[in-house]
């Protein structure tokens, strides 16, 4: 775990060290072929890039953010003075069957055509020469590309900010020059080279929109009777341990339902929403997080000492734990913040409400604020764990000279280990695959962590209601319910 520490730190000073300010990657082109004017200043097809939109760079970004290790090179940010458009290939050049780029036969012929259809942002269509209307970079989203085609399940349109937007029944996604390009493509019907957007094979995109949409709220959807019932016993919610898990539940609820309303809203949120979404998300689950710990390290203090605090007291400790969780929730947001609105490098902001309303997970920034303080409270409670382990250890060695008070403690001991193990492979998985997302492979990481997040609140459901304690609680509740109704009708 410290090894993973070290290793995100080392990631964000050395992405900091090249990008360029305000500039996300891909609005860069490669100026290493280009000559320099007197004043510093590059030109590109025409524009002017002053020094102060170059950067040295070590790496270059391919489709979803995936970062390969290159040789340093000076890049422009020429697309924030016009926007740009990506081509597969040489104007000269056309992808072919495998995805390779060849010689286009047919390119200076009256059979091809240089013009687009472009969607303005009034929602009306214009016929563009794409090489006046665009600056053009050049390069594949990935080796391997295929061609989007319209069907009545899925058409495309390119937007006049070069940006691809494909339709879907399920959800229309955009993609960014990074994620695409386009090639002359000959069709048949019209006897014509035409431009035809590409971009990197997927997982099956339902599955994807599935999993990114639905795998938070399958949870909610068990936290909220566990919550509920957890309320509605005084046998549960009495003691200081039922506080403190209807506590952590309900903040995993909240921060898990912003997420999800972002998730479901995308692109309809308006940009003040999007900012009090995301920090109050943010919140929730910086709270979260320590919720758990709190939880863990009061176990720890059970059976570290054989306390038999009263009812005031549980009281006193609660209000003194919920102070700490949630004041240090809110200076974690309020830090968060203040690094968003302040004048530090761009790289190191968090992101939230810019282009996205969560943590802007594309830059290595993010670790600051959420994959570094996950860490180190991961870290916090994996050496609690193992002291738990070595008590309850000791506890089974002498149960019989322990007291029923000491067993439960053991119990609920084992419960809240059970449900650390569970987070800890959400956790582990997230921040694996976050390290991780400069390799393809870590796609697929992700979504593991996404399904463990689906059924993260199942798990919480059996480990925590189906228990013989609950069902009996039930059964006493029914049957008091009987007696009552009963003696109230003999009373008649």
């Amino acid at each position: 775990m410290l090894l993973l520490l070290i290793g995100v730190i080392l990631k964000v000073s050395r992405s900091c060290a090249v990008d360029i300010a305000n500039c996300p990657y891909e609005e860069t082109v490669n100026l290493s072929n280009y000559a320099s004017q007197a004043n510093g200043s590059i030109f590109y097809q025409n524009i002017e890039i002053t020094k102060a939109w170059q950067g040295y760079y070590d790496y270059e970004q391919y489709f979803n953010g995936v970062n390969v290790n290159v040789a340093m090179h000076l890049r422009g940010c020429v697309c924030k003075f016009k926007k740009c458009i990506k081509l597969c290939c040489q104007r000269s050049e056309l992808i072919n069957g495998n995805g390779q780029c060849i010689t286009n036969i047919g390119a200076n012929s009256s059979h091809s055509s240089d013009f687009i259809i472009i969607t303005q942002t009034n929602g009306e269509f214009k016929k563009v020469d794409i090489f006046n209307h665009f600056i053009w970079q050049m390069g594949r989203p990935c080796n391997r590309v295929a061609q989007f085609h319209s069907t009545a399940q899925s058409n495309w349109s390119l937007l006049e900010n070069g940006t691809l937007k494909v339709r879907r029944i399920e959800q229309s996604m955009y993609y960014t020059t990074r994620d695409y390009c386009l090639s002359q493509v000959y069709d048949v019907h019209d006897n014509e080279y035409t431009y035809e957007p590409f971009s990197c094979l997927i997982l099956n995109p339902s599955w994807d929109v599935f999993i990114k949409k639905y795998a938070m709220l399958i949870s909610i959807i068990f936290f909220i009777p566990t919550i509920l019932i957890y309320l509605s016993f005084k046998e549960l919610h009495g003691n200081l341990g039922g506080k403190l898990l209807i506590s952590y539940l309900i903040s995993l609820t909240m921060s898990y339902s912003v997420i999800c309303y972002i998730n479901f809203t995308t692109g309809a949120i308006s940009p003040p929403a999007c900012l009090i979404l995301g920090y109050a998300g943010y919140f929730f689950v910086r709270a979260a997080f320590f919720w758990l710990s709190i939880l863990s390290f009061d176990i720890w203090r059970n059976i570290k000492e054989n306390l038999q605090t009263g009812i005031k007291s549980h009281n006193k400790l609660y209000w003194l734990y919920s102070l700490s969780v949630w004041g240090a929730g809110l200076l974690c947001t309020m830090l968060t913040a203040l690094a968003e609105w302040s004048e530090i490098d761009n790289c190191w902001k968090p992101g939230i409400g810019t282009k996205h309303c969560w943590l802007d997970v594309s830059k290595w920034s993010a670790s600051i604020y959420f994959y570094i303080p996950n860490m180190i409270i991961f870290l916090f409670n994996v050496i609690i764990f193992f002291n738990i382990i070595s008590k309850i250890n000791h506890l089974n060695r002498n149960l019989t000279a322990f007291c029923a008070k000491r067993r439960s403690q053991r119990d609920n001991a084992l419960l809240i280990l059970r449900l650390f193990l569970i987070m800890g492979v959400s956790w582990l998985l997230d921040i694996i695959s976050y390290l991780l997302r400069d390799y393809v492979a870590a796609h697929y990481l992700f979504y593991l962590a996404d399904f463990f997040n689906a059924i993260l609140g199942f798990f919480i459901f059996i480990l925590f209601i189906i228990k013989r304690r609950v069902f009996q609680l039930f059964q006493q509740r029914l049957s008091d319910q009987g007696t009552s109704t009963h003696f109230s009708r003999s009373n008649r």
